[in-house]
């Protein structure tokens, strides 16, 4: 793995070692033995870290997410600007996005089968579902229709927020199974998702993932 992985302007997360909170930062400098960050900011509070202390950083890529351990080497002035010195990482861990960001999730949606002769499926029957869960390129699917492996869908759902956001995406079906309700459950990988829309659905995961987790915390400070 390349040094390259790493940019200028690139936002990533600070995670203190083992299991701590998960702070936003963004790489401001780098050079060849150092990568020069924000200070990282979690509800507008500063995580200050001292030289040794071991840190986790993650950042997403086109392809996937990248996490290494590193070491806080020390801080700098760039002009107002306070920066955190971390050691350049040599290697890094690879997880495919779809694999690490998979969301349990309860969200309405409604669904048309695409026929070969109607590329939009606009003409085809509306069908209604609940996704069970989310990740930024699929979802799982419970309906009472009937659909099949290697159906193609174009599903519309919208996700929860101070912004609504709203997707309508192609999909094809990978795996099915029914219940004993004849309730459908299926797996869709969206095969028609641009990078700023599963960009989108990846922050939203993101942001449900840390809320859980505040939450379980206060309820363990409880």
């Amino acid at each position: 793995m390349g040094k390259s992985r790493l940019n200028i302007g690139q936002k990533v997360e600070i995670r203190t070692e083992p299991d701590g909170e998960v702070y936003a930062s963004m790489i401001q400098e780098l050079e060849a033995e150092t990568v020069a960050i924000s200070l990282p900011v979690l509800q507008g509070r500063y995580l200050l870290l001292q030289p040794g202390e071991r840190v986790t950083v993650e950042f997403c890529s086109a392809d996937a997410v990248y996490t290494f351990e590193t070491v806080v080497v020390g801080r700098k002035k760039h002009g107002e600007l306070s920066l955190l010195l971390l050691a350049r990482p040599s290697a890094y861990k690879r997880k495919q996005r779809w694999e690490l960001f998979r969301l349990p999730v309860v969200l309405p949606c409604s669904f048309r089968l695409r026929a070969a002769a109607d590329p939009g499926g606009k003409s085809s029957k509306k069908f209604g579902g609940k996704i069970k869960d989310l990740s930024g390129r699929g979802l799982k699917l419970s309906t009472s229709c009937p659909v099949k492996i290697n159906d193609v869908l174009i599903v519309s759902f919208a996700l929860p927020g101070n912004e609504e956001q709203c997707f309508t995406l192609q999909g094809t079906v990978r795996w099915c199974e029914e219940s004993e309700e004849r309730m459908i459950t299926a797996g869709v990988e969206f095969t028609e998702v641009s990078p700023e829309q599963e960009e989108q659905i990846i922050n939203y995961i993101f942001a449900q993932q840390r809320q859980s987790l505040r939450l379980l915390r206060g309820r363990k400070n409880d």
